[in-house]
């Protein structure tokens, strides 16, 4: 399981740490080679060690859903392990909320729910902004089981006039 997971969607690309991928057990020489640099918005570069296809699996039990994902990899310290940027949202038809701290998703059967930690999220978001790697661990929450689900036709529905017909 990864912890510290940052959901941007301003990022073009998905990125994991090299030190993440390594403790996934992944050999470096198992990465495709990019070229490619990644390009911050103040347009600094980062070397890309390479990409790799991972499995990314999201919720648990009826809420889980699995989905292969490319990810850059790159070999610097950041306040969290992986940025799943537009690509991810996009392939999960995932819906982001930066206000709520959450994000739904669709399963095989409905839509379900991860949600952030705000004291963890102020704690990253503290660290990145002095340059730091220090910073707790954010965990998602596994999704809510009484979500509300749509009700069944019992019967035939009856028109009812709403004007009576002399008029």
């Amino acid at each position: 399981m990864v912890k510290r997971v940052l959901i941007d969607v301003g990022a073009s690309t998905n990125v994991l740490s090299l030190s993440v991928y390594s403790a996934l057990r992944w050999e470096r020489d198992q990465l495709k080679p990019s070229s490619t640099p990644l390009v911050g918005f103040a347009g600094e570069s980062v070397t890309v060690e390479g990409c790799s296809s991972l499995p990314v699996t999201l919720g648990e039990g009826e809420h889980q859903v699995t989905s292969i994902v490319e990810f850059m990899v790159i070999d610097r310290t950041s306040a969290y392990n992986t940025i799943l940027g537009r690509p991810f949202i996009h392939q999960l038809k995932a819906i982001p909320s930066t206000y709520h701290q959450m994000m739904k998703y669709l399963t095989a059967s409905r839509m379900a729910t991860i949600r952030g930690e705000y004291e963890t999220l102020r704690e990253c978001y503290a660290a990145a902004l002095k340059g730091t790697a220090i910073c707790a661990t954010i965990t998602v929450e596994a999704p809510l089981p009484d979500e509300p689900t749509r009700g069944t036709l019992v019967k035939e529905v009856e028109l009812v006039p709403l004007l009576s017909p002399d008029k």
